[in-house]
């Protein structure tokens, strides 16, 4: 059976409202609307060997929070928002042979050469700074050696047993200036922090110890930016002088010290029942009581 006119007329403005709805939603989701947003930036090396910081920041920073004004679709909006929420935006240093070791960099340009590039649909109007000065800084690598860094811990002053470590030596990396430092300062070296030994109860006395410890760069190299270095620890091996002897003497003297003004006038008798003498340990440096061992009679007991 045929449409009726009417049936045929009302398919025909339902068609074109849906139409036109779908258009109008297309549209409205295109539309352009200005946004500003604090998006974290982080600037990065453009290759191995060279380290970026801002020039601004004596600490190496290389971070900086940039207000970002985009015009953004809607339907791109969500999107936007979501990439910066909680991220940063990387972007590349140029290479300090083509662009210098000082560079200035329009944040406007480079951002829409960053990962928001991706995402389309957008434009940046402008930024806050418009403009970021960096530093670019020649890495160099070089070899120091190990020292230790005492607390209370007294090793042995025999040459033969002197602490060594494994490895020897550790590599370093760090700006150009400073490896030119290290290379005319031959006491420079990695420090060892065997303090943090002190009260280890299990370290043996005149005996071949091993413990790992954390190294540490010199005071001269220490927070300074771009500095690393690997391994962050050591093997160290070494011996704990032996401070303290130990000797037990069966039996001593016991001495009697009374005033002049009494002698002659009183008799002193020690009670036999008194007379019982337990073993006496003494304890003390090895000089002292090497001392004692050759001359018990050194010690006594005293009566006053």
């Amino acid at each position: 059976m045929k449409k009726t006119a009417l049936l045929e007329s009302f398919e025909t403005v339902l068609v074109v409202t849906v139409i036109t709805a779908l258009i109008w939603l297309y549209a409205e989701g295109e539309t352009m609307e200005p946004i500003t947003k604090t998006v974290k930036v982080r600037f990065v090396e453009p290759h191995e060997g060279v380290a970026v910081s801002l020039a601004d920041q004596a600490n190496g920073s290389t971070t900086r929070e940039v207000e970002v004004t985009f015009h953004v679709s809607r339907s791109n909006k969500r999107k936007l928002e979501e990439l910066i929420r909680g991220q940063e935006i990387e972007i590349e240093a140029g290479d300090p042979a083509e662009a210098g070791t000082e560079q200035t960099l329009n944040l406007k340009d480079a951002l829409a050469r960053s990962s928001l590039a991706d995402l389309g649909a957008y434009q940046i109007q402008k930024t806050e700074p418009p403009t970021i000065m960096l530093r670019v800084t020649t890495l160099q690598a070089v070899t120091l050696g190990i020292r230790e860094e005492l607390g209370e811990l007294e090793l042995s002053d025999r040459p033969e047993e002197a602490p060594t470590f494994s490895p020897s030596q550790v590599l370093v990396t760090l700006p150009q200036a400073l490896a030119t430092l290290v290379e005319t300062r031959d006491d420079l070296k990695m420090i060892a922090h065997m303090e943090s030994l002190d009260q280890d109860p299990s370290l043996l006395e005149d005996t071949q110890n091993v413990r790992k410890v954390r190294l540490g760069l010199p005071p001269e190299l220490d927070g300074q930016p771009h500095v690393t270095f690997s391994p962050k620890d050591a093997e160290a091996t070494f011996v704990v002088r032996k401070l303290t002897k130990q000797i037990t003497l069966d039996r001593v003297q016991v001495r009697l010290t009374i005033s002049d003004n009494f002698t002659g006038q009183y008799q002193i008798q020690i009670d036999p029942e008194q007379q019982r003498f337990t073993e006496v340990t003494l304890k003390g440096t090895i000089e002292a009581i090497d001392q004692i061992s050759e001359s018990p009679d050194l010690v006594w007991a005293q009566i006053r």
